[in-house]
């Protein structure tokens, strides 16, 4: 799964180095009571909590670390909190100026934001995990696991690793200390509230430094020799078996384009389904003309018009609206008037249009859309009125 996430653009990696950086800088501050390290490690968590609040899960145990074990309790909790504070709380301002919900697009139906749906309305949380009954949050680390496929869209079984079976079922046999206390509070209030809100497998990831630490140390302190030789070949035979469980992508990393040997647009081309059209809408836009998209989101960072689509923040309400109209010429006048030109769908959906998208509907391509661009992925029609379509 780290292997895999090194090759995205989802923050959970830059989070969870954020969060071993605090641990460390707690860990230094717990042995040497240096002042120096306590502001590090408040500045570091504040960092970690404003890349993404459910940092905060891990780092609560530090703050009680803190208060208990502090030689002016009062003064260090108070330069912890301030410091984490300081740093995380301006992210959340700015979300907050944008969408009005500091939290977006989550907990909408406390902040009602007006670029999003009520809460949990088009998110997904109930199609992951085995559930959270007491006979399944103890089966928990074993099919996370083994058949992480239950925990995410393409994760290949095995995907966790087995971190995770290193420290929940020898977790007796770790030695207690100071330390490990507030690592193992750390790891038990973050397992806990992922399991109970989202088990999601990438949202996992930055409890399993602290996991692997504590689990290698059962084998490193208190264990025969042997089983440090099986340790290690446990965790070194996990990067070949990584490469096999992501065979099918042909380019885990674009090294052409890394090089130099490949242009931005040469990569972009090949790399994300949708850019050579939305080049050619560049080229033939015109000022104030807007272009809808079917499920084309991240198009909108290579197109110099706005983007309409469903879930669009501002025009979603009434797309939604539309979406249930009949395919006819008030569909398409209505289309005009928001300024819609231009619609780029993939071939699939052109094909075989679902319902809740009439302006893919073969009658309505027919009347009012012509065909001006296609690749073996994409379509791009322009509305042009009655009677100046073409037949896919």
């Amino acid at each position: 799964m780290v292997i895999w996430l090194s090759g995205t653009t989802y923050i959970d990696l830059a989070e969870t180095c954020f969060i071993v950086a605090a641990v460390v800088g707690f860990l230094h501050w717990l042995e040497t009571q240096n002042f120096g390290w306590l502001v590090a490690t408040g500045w570091i968590a504040g960092v970690a909590a404003g890349t993404k609040a459910n940092a905060l899960a891990l780092l609560a145990p530090l703050a009680v670390g803190v208060a208990l074990h502090a030689r002016q309790r009062g003064r260090a909790l108070l330069v912890f909190a301030a410091l984490l504070l300081a740093v995380a709380a301006p992210w959340y301002g700015v979300i907050y100026a944008q969408t009005g919900n500091p939290f977006f697009p989550f907990m909408n139906a406390t902040f009602q934001s007006p670029q999003w749906e009520p809460e949990n309305t088009q998110l997904d949380a109930a199609a992951f995990g085995i559930g959270t009954s007491p006979s399944s949050l103890i089966r928990l680390p074993f099919w996370l696991t083994w058949d992480t496929t239950r925990f995410g869209q393409g994760l290949p079984r095995g995907g966790m690793g087995f971190a995770l079976l290193l420290v929940f079922p020898l977790i007796i046999l770790i030695r207690p200390s100071k330390a490990v206390w507030i690592l193992m509070a750390s790891v038990a209030l973050h397992a806990t509230t992922w399991a109970l809100s989202f088990q999601y497998g990438r949202y996992f990831i930055p409890a399993l430094p602290l996991i692997a630490v504590l689990g290698c140390s059962v084998f490193l302190d208190a264990s025969p020799r042997w089983s440090r030789v099986m340790l290690f070949i446990g965790v070194a035979i996990q990067v070949p078996i990584a490469s096999l469980m992501f065979w099918k992508i042909p380019e885990r990393f674009p090294l052409g384009y890394a090089v130099g040997s490949e242009s931005e647009g040469a990569f972009l081309s090949r790399a994300i389904m949708g850019y050579d059209g939305a080049q050619f809408i560049n080229n033939n836009i015109r000022p104030g003309e807007k272009v809808l998209g079917i499920g084309m989101e991240n198009l909108r960072f290579y197109l110099k018009a706005p983007l309409l689509t469903l879930g669009e923040a501002s025009r979603g309400q009434e797309l939604r609206d539309l979406a249930e109209t009949r395919p006819d010429a008030e569909l398409a006048g209505t289309l005009e008037r928001m300024g819609v030109r231009y619609v780029i769908t993939p071939l699939t959906d052109l094909q075989k249009p679902q319902e809740f998208y009439p302006w893919l509907q073969a009658e309505f391509v027919r009347r009012f859309e012509t065909h001006v661009y296609r690749d073996s992925a994409v379509a791009v029609l322009r509305i042009c009125g009655e009677g100046c379509g073409t037949s896919p």
